[in-house]
């Protein structure tokens, strides 16, 4: 049995449109009769998922990623212009035919949808238009955020800082979950804006704070991880900085898990070892801290196989075996014997010879592992390889490090010579 509507289908201002670019996508896309679902329009702006009984049952699958069962929903609807754009969004193909009946913002919505599912890799110069012009801070937002992809992907500078300018525009007085959004898309770009990290930050949070009320889980997640990685960055001069990463990256992982988000979450590990690592260490939280590490390494190693995603692979691997070899631990030699099984897979894999910086200090660990071991003409040997590396980039700060465990390796030679010619001597 088909729904009846009696709004004019052939024009867009009986629609609800505020509520565009707020969610995850498709849901951010699509539209409907704004009279017949007031309370939908509404709970969309301020980021509210749709899954009451209050909310029509097609939004509902949507939101429930059940797409299938939601293009069977619509499909029960009559064949209204409204209804053909959302089935060309949830198929991720538009009829040329229903086009035909679009008004100019159906038409504009159809082309973003579009451009933003992959179907079309242009833009026609209406949507450069609608960003200027039209009275919809949504469908503004919606053009904008289509031509900064596509200002990205062709290195249009100049397009960039226009759409970018205009977005800053809508971020002007309080911020709803729309224009939160729209500031974080602005401050992913705040150094090329001329912004500080003082200001990116301030602005992150206030985002934040306004997103948190909201059903935003993806939004929230990912606008905790881009404030993580500011601190990160400032932490490489100031050391200060890296706990606030860490309390970002493990905000992140709230929100991005394991079973939800693998990849994501597998590099939220890896950050967050590599914080710990670079931190200033205390007598009380050294092993603490390098046990944190090593164990969220392990967490990643799970995710990230040498198969399937062989280069975030390889930076796990190597920053578990440096972790290994520096961790204060009862099971010094386990650790040691495991780095150097790690070292000697990586040092094996082709990808790894493509960074001769990596490489090379890969093998200054190794040799640092095999003299704790014991084993002094192994570790020689991947001393002087880094060495040769290190020489040829002019890393002699590098150079000095090795020549240092060299010079080490070989007082502690000469001692164990000499102390075995003295037991020689009292055992004759």
């Amino acid at each position: 049995m088909s729904h009846e509507l009696h709004e004019n289908p052939n024009t867009t201002t009986y629609l609800a449109l505020d509520h565009l670019g707020v969610g995850p996508l498709p849901l951010s896309l699509m539209v409907f009769p704004k009279t017949l679902w007031e309370d939908l329009a509404l709970d969309l702006q301020q980021g509210i998922k749709p899954t009451s009984t209050r909310h029509p049952l097609f939004m509902r699958y949507v939101a429930d990623g059940k797409i299938d069962l939601a293009i069977e929903e619509l499909a029960s609807f009559d064949s209204e212009p409204w209804v053909q754009y959302n089935l060309g969004v949830l198929k991720g193909k538009s009829s040329l035919q229903a086009r035909r009946l679009y008004d100019k913002e159906l038409l504009i919505l159809d082309e973003l949808a579009r451009f933003t599912l992959g179907e079309t890799d242009t833009l026609s110069p209406q949507i450069r238009e609608t960003l200027h012009q039209h009275p919809i801070t949504a469908l503004r937002a919606l053009c904008g955020f289509s031509l900064l992809a596509l200002s990205c992907e062709t290195d249009d500078k100049f397009l960039r800082r226009e759409v970018l300018d205009q977005l800053a525009s809508m971020t002007v007085g309080p911020l709803t979950p729309l224009t939160a959004l729209i500031q974080r898309t602005v401050l992913g770009y705040y150094k090329e804006l001329g912004l500080s990290d003082a200001e990116a930050i301030s602005g992150y949070r206030h985002s934040l704070k306004v997103l948190e009320k909201t059903d935003l889980s993806q939004d929230i997640g990912s606008l905790h991880l881009e404030l993580a990685t500011i601190f990160h960055e400032l932490g490489s001069s100031n050391p200060g900085y890296l706990q606030e990463a860490v309390k970002c990256y493990q905000s992140a992982t709230k929100y991005f898990s394991r079973k939800n988000n693998p990849e994501t979450f597998g590099s939220i590990q890896i950050d967050l070892a590599v914080c710990y690592l670079a931190m200033p260490m205390s007598e009380v939280k050294e092993s603490l801290r390098y046990a944190v590490a090593i164990s969220a390494l392990r967490e990643a190693s799970r995710i990230f196989r040498k198969e399937s995603h062989p280069r975030q692979w390889l930076a796990t691997q190597l920053n578990l075996a440096n972790a290994l070899i520096y961790a204060p631990s009862s099971h010094t030699t386990d650790n040691l014997v495991e780095a150097v099984s790690i070292y000697s897979e990586l040092a094996a894999c082709p990808q790894m010879k493509e960074d001769p910086n990596t490489y090379a200090h890969l093998m200054f660990n190794w040799g640092n592992a095999m003299a704790h071991l014991g084993d002094f003409t192994q570790a020689r040997s991947r001393l002087h390889e880094a060495r040769r590396i290190f020489e040829e980039f002019q890393s002699y700060q590098d150079v000095k490090a090795v020549r240092d465990l060299l010079d080490e390796i070989e007082r502690h030679h000469m001692k164990e010579a000499t102390d075995g010619a003295i037991r020689a001597d009292i055992d004759g």
